[in-house]
């Protein structure tokens, strides 16, 4: 199966996303508490997954969805194996150390979402990226540093924006790779 958490999407999620700048406390698990607030309203989502009789889970989401889709990840209660998990424009989430090495963030590097938030202590949860804007891949937890005035960057971290990056860069890939047939 695969798990999809979705991003950002009412008023209330904004309140999540402000938070986590302006109140950068890190719960227990390792996590900033504005983003465990937020993933307390997806926690239905188990159930739905042991329902459906998954063999295995692969874990994704964009922007706040990344976010608790990676909450999700550590700290569900079921028993399913979990393959990986693929993030896109998520946020800085972890507080100083990474959560799980079988992940993949999918960023763009004038992304400013990506950067936030600004503390000190923050970082992603992991540290395998793939720049999709430059085709290029970075083991840094705290890769992509905020780009200059990032107000004027932020179409970079709507989805279609990224979906249309994926596509480029797999059709980059492509007409590059010697494909040899039988």
């Amino acid at each position: 199966c695969v798990v999809s958490h979705r991003g950002t999407d009412s008023l209330e999620d904004v309140f999540y996303d402000l938070e986590s700048e302006l109140y950068q406390h890190c719960n227990s698990n390792g996590y900033l508490d504005a983003f465990v607030d937020s993933y307390k309203k997806t926690t239905k989502i188990d159930k739905m997954i042991l329902e459906t009789g998954c063999d295995s889970i692969i874990y994704s989401g964009h922007s706040l969805g990344g976010v608790t889709s990676r909450i999700a990840m550590t700290t569900s209660t079921h028993n399913i194996p979990i393959s990986t998990i693929v993030t896109y424009g998520e946020p800085k989430s972890c507080c100083g150390f990474q959560k799980n090495s079988t992940s993949i963030r999918v960023i763009n590097g004038q992304d400013p979402i990506a950067s936030l938030p600004t503390g000190k202590s923050n970082s992603h949860c992991s540290s395998l990226a793939l720049n999709v804007l430059y085709g290029t891949w970075f083991h840094d937890k705290t890769y992509p540093l905020l780009p200059p005035f990032p107000v004027l960057k932020l179409h970079y971290h709507h989805i279609d924006h990224y979906v249309r990056s994926i596509s480029e860069y797999i059709t980059n890939k492509i007409a590059t790779t010697k494909i040899e047939y039988n």
